[in-house]
């Protein structure tokens, strides 16, 4: 074999590795100068969250993914969360990299997000999603609007699975998870310690709380099911339309508060239940209570 081909041979593949960094580090330039562009401009107004992520959505269309690895998307998430100064609309931002990175390259492992060295709680992680994320660190508003895939947060977070249609979040917390499932309609939410404005306006769903509740867990609930390991308070399943929400543990009084429809299981009895009740099944340890 002449040496020429043999050359070819042995550093192919080496000049190809070359070629996918340059390309790939292209690719992370052209996100960091979007972020900054973003960042030094003046405040910019959106109607709402959709508003923003579309926008971030749309300036990234002219970059490619095809060489830009998880593992990337992982080191830029942390590059730029240790920035003091940094904007909590970052969530939007990496939510709209990784769904693009998700359907472009159809990658089925998990996408690591890590913003433990953050001061504050990064909004918008997970908007929109259809893909496995794992957020090591402080968030909030996660998973909003999602559609699939899976999202495990491994330290506290706020505004969890809002208007989210299918998939799983999971959150191991140390402290309460501020508003649960707000107006959701399908998926899976499970809290591992207490949760605070539990399923409000849900219509789908389940939501697993292994800690307490507070008042009014299932306000105006519509349908879905809300399950509490632990306590609740007062007003349990105000003005639900239907659904079904089950205590393990103690209730506060007026459970049933101005509800329409739906099915109460408590299994360990309450304190009361309201004199308010137009409709629905209240059980209070095996025995139905309302309507006698």
């Amino acid at each position: 074999m002449k040496l020429t081909n043999i050359l070819t041979e042995k550093y192919a593949d080496v000049e190809e590795k070359k070629h996918q960094i340059i390309q790939q580090n292209v690719s992370i330039k052209k996100l960091q100068d979007i972020w900054t562009d973003f960042e030094e401009k003046p405040s910019q107004t959106f109607c709402d969250e959709k508003g923003l992520y579309q926008y971030f959505a749309k300036e990234i269309k002219i970059v490619s993914f095809k060489k830009i690895t998880p593992e990337d998307i992982s080191s830029f998430c942390i590059e730029q969360t240790l920035h003091e100064e940094i904007s909590d609309h970052f969530g939007f931002f990496l939510s709209a990299i990784v769904n693009k990175h998700f359907k472009e390259t159809k990658y089925n492992g998990t996408y690591q997000l890590v913003t433990k060295y953050c001061k504050q709680r990064i909004s918008g992680f997970g908007f929109l999603n259809e893909a496995n994320i794992l957020i090591q660190g402080n968030c909030r508003y996660v998973g909003a609007h999602m559609k699939n895939g899976n999202i495990t947060v491994e330290n506290n977070c706020d505004n969890v699975g809002e208007k989210m249609r299918g998939g799983n979040i999971i959150v191991k917390n140390e402290t309460p998870v501020y508003f649960v499932g707000h107006t959701m309609s399908g998926g899976n939410i499970h809290i591992y310690q207490d949760g605070e404005n539990i399923g409000r306006s849900m219509s789908g769903g389940t939501i697993l709380i292994e800690g307490n509740g507070d008042d009014r867990v299932g306000n105006e609930q519509e349908s879905g099911r809300i399950f509490i390991k632990g306590h609740v308070g007062k007003f349990l399943g105000q003005r639900k339309k239907g659904g079904k929400i089950e205590v393990h543990g103690e209730c506060g009084s007026f459970a049933g508060y101005l509800m329409k429809g739906g099915v109460i299981h408590l299994l360990q009895g309450c304190d009361s239940i309201s004199q308010s009740i137009k409709g629905g099944e209240i059980y209070s340890r095996g025995k139905r209570v309302y309507p006698l």
